[in-house]
């Protein structure tokens, strides 16, 4: 694996947009779980944020450490992208993480979306709850986020309650 892997890494910090995607494709594999956490540190933010949702689609839950370190990331595409992955994570350690940005301050708008649909995605009894105390919020930065979140129907599915 590690000699494919370099070939795929080599992709992932090229230029050519079909061959990125082809080696996240390949990559799709929970034997490279390990590699991929690796190249979480790598310099180019591109290659940070593609690894990311690979681990995301992986459900590679001992990357959730990884995932919320890059939540500090410098470059936003990485933070959205490790929001992402950790709403991809039906884990329970993944909900505090997300209902932080949710309500962080400095959390842009965009963040704030793709922070309430990951906890749609939660299966954690108390996530309804919380999403529709959140939006009652004053502020609007998080109220319409959460009632977004409310109002998808993937939310829905399989649950009891109504809206």
């Amino acid at each position: 694996m590690t000699d494919s892997f370099d070939v795929y890494l080599t992709a992932l910090r090229g230029d050519d947009l079909p061959a990125k995607i082809g080696a996240c494709d390949a990559l799709l594999q929970a034997d490279a779980v390990p590699l991929l956490i690796d190249t979480l540190h790598d310099a180019d933010a591109d290659v940070r944020w593609r690894v990311l949702v690979v681990l995301g689609w992986i459900g590679a839950v001992q990357s959730i450490p990884h995932m919320i370190n890059a939540l500090t990331d410098d470059e936003w595409a990485v933070r959205h992208s490790a929001l992402w992955s950790l709403g991809m994570l039906r884990h329970e350690s993944v909900v505090e993480p997300l209902l932080h940005t949710l309500h962080a301050p400095d959390s842009e708008e965009q963040v704030r979306y793709v922070t309430a649909m990951g906890l749609v995605n939660q299966e954690r009894e108390d996530v309804d709850t919380l999403l529709r105390a959140d939006r009652q919020d004053v502020n609007e930065k998080v109220s319409r986020p959460s009632n977004a979140a409310l109002i998808n129907p993937q939310f829905w599915e399989g649950r009891k309650t109504e809206i």
